[in-house]
């Protein structure tokens, strides 16, 4: 890899690999295609010892066209051709050319074509009018010219087939970094992205993905809702095949193989750089704006410098995906935050506006009916002031849960202030909304809240104001039901108001 690389992957072989996995490619396959068994033989003889790149030249024959053909359709991984031209017809070798280049779309495979008659194919015309990559005579082509001839064409086939990796690794890198920025969920993130790696490096998806805490405050910034705890350090958001983690890592199919990848993980985290070891892979995916993460692979085979300058770029496209997922899911809690009383984790005085007018305008447009209430406990004061406020705020939330007990999954429950709360209670008319709410409030009067830190139990009422009408809009139904509300006080408390 050139030094001028942005961010160079640092792999280090801190153990040999466990497992070595062998080439797709163990040799060179030539395929030698000649009508006369002789330059078969002789093609053997010299080519028989042949390596290049450490890797030995195996030879495949045919003896005419359409046997050609048959092998070249049965090996996708043919790399050179040593094709003569007049064989069952005197274009037969011309033919295949055409063949290969045209039918086969192969132009990755080399072409030398060896003619024992010159005359009937020239080489000029050869050469300009069919996509070959050498014309020698068999008179000329000695022993040495033909090793020569093999290894530069050999040379040649390893680059085009190094570009058209790298083509087919860019591309997908391009085609998968638009899916990562589609997921919302860390969780599904995660999956994703141990999937796409087991891809991008032909390996079964096995392996396991995870966080570091930047501080104390990371469960605050990143709640994951399946992801497990290892050693109080490590977050695992993701994992599957062999390296899947359920519970814990004592109940998991391969304890040993997963402590293992916690272990590589943490000296990734340390050193911040990919590390190979015990045949784990753990690629460190560093952020500048969010946790840091680690993705460990099982099984991933040895990397060429070309796999690791495209995996490098790959991991820096899930770098920023990261970040981004992170961001966006603390900007969801921060708008939650926003959006929810503290105390109670109810809806608060704000949510209870912006989504009370959008209940308002669809009710309205389906024209199905709608009641708003604000309610307001009686006698919550004198608590307060007796017990004080963490006793306050104890009844406060226990009357919180009792109400949203009390109510629909699909009615909506707030605290706009204080000890004040709002109900919408969805598709109710002002009859059945009645009922529903002196219900309520005689279930309240005959309840006892027992709370901490007291031995007596707590009893509270209160007065409740609603509305059904959609005169004026969402903000003067509230109004008409606050209004309604005073009248219950006034009307001496524990009561219902409503039009």
């Amino acid at each position: 890899m050139s030094s001028n690389t942005a961010r160079a992957l640092k792999l280090r072989h801190r153990e040999p690999i466990a497992e070595k996995f062998e080439r797709l490619n163990s040799s060179w396959k030539v395929l030698v295609v000649d009508d006369e068994s002789e330059v078969h033989t002789i093609s053997r003889l010299i080519l028989k010892d042949l390596k290049f790149e450490g890797h030995s030249v195996e030879l495949l024959n045919a003896y005419s066209g359409d046997q050609a053909k048959e092998m070249l359709t049965k090996h996708n991984n043919i790399a050179l051709v040593l094709l003569d031209v007049v064989m069952e017809t005197e274009s037969a070798g011309l033919d295949l050319v055409e063949f290969i280049r045209h039918d086969l779309d192969n132009s990755s495979i080399r072409i030398i074509l060896r003619t024992g008659h010159p005359g009937q194919a020239p080489e000029s015309q050869v050469i300009f009018n069919y996509d070959i990559n050498d014309y020698k005579s068999k008179n000329e082509l000695t022993a040495r010219k033909l090793v020569t001839s093999v290894i530069s064409a050999l040379r040649a086939y390893r680059s085009l087939k190094n570009l058209e990796l790298s083509r087919q690794g860019l591309e997908m890198i391009l085609d998968s970094t638009d899916s990562l920025f589609e997921f919302a969920s860390i969780e599904k993130f995660a999956t994703g992205v141990l999937y796409q790696l087991a891809s991008f490096l032909s390996t079964e998806p096995s392996g396991l993905m995870c966080l570091q805490p930047l501080n104390n405050n990371f469960q605050s910034k990143l709640e994951v809702d399946h992801s497990v705890k290892v050693d109080g350090e490590i977050q695992v958001i993701g994992s599957m095949g062999a390296l899947r983690l359920e519970v814990d890592i004592a109940g998991s199919q391969h304890p040993e193989l997963i402590k293992n990848s916690i272990t590589l993980a943490k000296a990734a985290f340390i050193e911040q750089e990919t590390i190979f070891e015990h045949g784990l892979t753990a690629l460190y995916v560093g952020s500048k704006t969010s946790q840091p993460a680690v993705a460990i692979l099982y099984g991933v085979p040895e990397l060429s410098e070309q796999d690791k300058f495209l995996l490098d770029l790959y991991i820096s496209k899930i770098s920023l995906a990261l970040a981004n997922i992170i961001h966006y899911n603390s900007y969801i809690e921060a708008n939650d935050a926003a959006r929810t009383d503290v105390l109670t984790g109810l809806p608060n005085r704000r949510d209870y506006v912006e989504s009370g007018k959008k209940f308002f305008d669809d009710h309205q447009k389906a024209k199905q009916p709608m009641t708003l209430a604000v309610l307001d406990l009686d006698g919550f004061k004198p608590v307060n002031d007796k017990y004080g406020h963490d006793i306050g705020d104890s009844l406060l939330k226990a009357f919180a849960k009792f109400v949203e007990h009390s109510l629909k999954s699909s009615d909506y429950f707030a605290r706009i202030g204080g000890d004040e709360f709002a109900v919408i209670l969805q598709n109710t008319d002002c009859e059945s909304a009645k009922n529903i709410l002196q219900r309520l409030l005689e279930d309240l009067l005959s309840h006892s809240f027992n709370l901490e830190k007291i031995e007596v139990p707590i009893k509270v009422g209160m007065s409740i104001g609603a509305d059904c009408s959609f005169e004026g809009g969402f903000d003067e139904m509230f109004k008409r039901a606050d209004s309604r509300l005073y009248a219950s006080k006034q009307q001496g408390r524990n009561c219902v108001t409503m039009n």
